[in-house]
């Protein structure tokens, strides 16, 4: 079979490939990937998963295996390492990467006291939710499926799954009714990551000292079809096979399950589901995915990918801020706290925090908050560092309440590559926290790239190492945000932009009174 082979970008497939292919490192399984329909007659590339790509350094004998199928490409050097490619991540745990590309760390690959350990967490927030919220959770997914099976988690599994059955009547009183839950486990001293309306995440440190993670999802009947999160839409499952909840062993611990577990495992992953299948894939069609984006939104986008970006980058570079900041800090207001949005590795704010000026360091990826504010503990500078989604409009607000209460006017806002990094409804929600922080008097510096409507978003300028995502921006759309947030345009510049010489790159300066 010729036509395939791999680079550093990713998989090229020849033209009438088909079915679920997997990627092997030195003999590990490390990724399972879908050919693409109608590949074109010079072949096709499928791109490595942002989250593989810090582990792409060094040299490997790859393999790709579909249905008995074994193609043997050789040793492949990715990169200029001639050490042996390993995926093995900072805890010393091999890491695989999932079907939703995310890496993994396999319950096979951990310590053997980690599924006990995960039992033991489920335990207790199964009575939490109960004892709290007056909610019974079950176990769900692919956590039931080994419960049934065995008893055990699955072996290539990496998380918990629990469920519970809402009555309430619409998707607003179910949001309030999962943030609920997520204030009662916080409340018990547990760290909690809202993703959606409907699915929330309990991460915790396992007993390999390695984070750990068990989600929880919303449940409910519409019109005759049983939901749960945005993979399952089906008639076939009713109250019954549900409620009420019986007790199923899963590593020593008894947890709740639903009635007839094997009802909902079959509308899960088909009549096989006895039969293990570690490449299964939930691929939900539009009729699912869009209700459950329209009706609970997602906190996540692109968190992942800026999150994966950052892990692999945020100690690059020399300290000493962008040349954005040779420009802006002759325009920020000469008193007052500055606020950087989308921070990054914090270069700029750190070299205002050196010249003396209090800083509101925001970004959205947590691993680079919690180290960046590790780092720079008793460093005597007065800069805070804050986990903000601005795609949640709740917690851009929340933030901006604890600006204007811990700040005086006037303020400074400083968003580089903020707006064009962020899809409509987010800019708007970044509007209104800037016209929260800025409302009493203060002055918005901001860069972006600007995009004719109707064409896609701008590149990076260079290699980004495929963080989040750009959106189409025009000066319409940026100036119409602006009036609307009540700030006047005092000034603005048009940036060289030298590895794109025809992109169009502003530097502004807003004010509101």
């Amino acid at each position: 079979m010729t036509g395939w082979s791999v680079t550093e970008d990713g998989v090229q497939v020849p033209a009438g490939a088909r079915g679920t292919w997997t990627a092997v490192f030195d003999g590990r399984e490390i990724w399972r990937f879908e050919a693409p329909e109608d590949v074109p007659p010079a072949g096709a590339t499928v791109p490595w998963p942002n989250a593989m790509l810090k582990y792409l350094e060094g040299v490997s004998e790859v393999q790709l295996t579909s249905a008995g199928t074994v193609l043997r490409l050789g040793e492949v050097r990715f990169g200029s390492s001639q050490e042996r490619l390993s995926f093995v991540d900072d805890y010393g745990i091999p890491v695989t990467v999932d079907k939703w590309g995310l890496t993994q760390r396999a319950f096979a690959d951990r310590d053997k006291s980690v599924p006990e350990n995960m039992a033991m967490m489920a335990a207790e927030i199964v009575d939490i939710v109960r004892r709290e919220c007056g909610l019974e959770l079950w176990m769900a997914f692919g956590t039931l499926l080994g419960a049934v099976r065995s008893g055990h988690i699955i072996a290539h599994d990496s998380d918990v799954d629990l469920a519970y059955l809402s009555d309430k009547e619409t998707p607003a009183e179910m949001t309030r009714e999962m943030f609920g839950i997520a204030r009662a486990l916080f409340r018990a001293g547990l760290t909690v990551v809202p993703k959606t309306g409907s699915f929330l995440t309990v991460v915790f440190e396992a007993k390999d000292g390695a984070p750990a993670s068990i989600d929880v999802y919303t449940c409910f009947f519409l019109e005759g079809r049983f939901l749960a999160t945005a993979t399952l839409r089906t008639p076939e499952v009713d109250r019954a096979a549900i409620l009420p909840l019986r007790q199923l062993p899963l590593e020593g611990q008894l947890l709740p399950a639903p009635a007839d577990p094997a009802r909902l495992l079959a509308a899960s992953y088909g009549p096989g589901w006895q039969k293990p299948d570690p490449g299964f894939r939930h691929e939900p069609g539009p009729d699912v995915q869009l209700r459950f984006a329209d009706w609970f939104g997602n906190l996540m986008r692109q968190r992942r990918d800026w999150e994966s970006y950052w892990h692999h980058n945020w100690r690059a570079g020399d300290g000493d801020g962008s040349d954005f900041a040779d420009w802006a800090t002759e325009r920020v207001l000469p008193v007052g706290p500055i606020v950087d949005l989308g921070c990054g590795r914090a270069e700029d704010a750190l070299a205002l925090g050196r010249a003396g000026r209090r800083v509101f360091c925001v970004d959205f990826a947590r691993e680079l908050i919690w180290d960046l504010r590790e780092e720079h503990r008793g460093s005597g500078l007065v800069v805070s560092w804050h986990r903000v989604n601005l795609h949640d409009l709740r917690d851009a607000l929340t933030f901006a309440t604890v600006v204007c209460r811990d700040s005086r006017t006037p303020r400074t806002v400083w968003a580089r590559h903020l707006f064009d990094a962020l899809p409509p409804p987010s800019r708007e929600n970044t509007w209104r926290l800037v016209s929260m922080v800025l409302r009493g008097g203060g002055r918005l510096l901001a860069q972006f790239d600007e995009t004719e409507p109707g064409e896609p978003g701008p590149p990076w300028p260079r290699f980004h190492g495929r963080g989040g995502r750009r959106f189409p921006l025009s000066w319409q759309e940026m100036q119409s945000g602006w009036e609307a947030a009540g700030g006047r345009l005092v000034q603005r510049e048009r940036a060289r932009v030298p590895d794109l010489p025809d992109a169009v790159r502003w530097r502004i300066v807003l004010e509101w009174r």
